[in-house]
């Protein structure tokens, strides 16, 4: 069995890896909007730092997810079958 593929004690999240990617996109996208959009002294939090909280959320969402059973049994028999990744 490779690194890359799960046990068959547990299989793999694919909502925490999605959501996990989103939050990472929303966060490199928050820092280059923060860097090229100009700041308007008017505006407190400017659209750019809405996207970085979104992504502080996000990442707290993943890391405070449980797993449900569906999702996890239909991963486990991927993995027993040998499709995953």
């Amino acid at each position: 069995m490779s690194e890359r593929q799960p046990g068959k004690a547990g299989g793999t999240d694919f909502v925490r890896i999605a959501l996990a990617t989103i939050a990472v996109t929303l966060s490199i996208l928050g820092q280059i909007l923060l860097h090229a959009t100009p700041i308007n002294n008017k505006i407190v939090l400017p659209t750019a730092a809405w996207v970085g909280i979104t992504a502080i959320i996000v990442f707290a969402l993943v890391h405070l997810r449980r797993p449900i059973s569906v999702p996890q049994k239909l991963s486990l028999a991927l993995a027993d079958r040998g499709q995953l990744l």
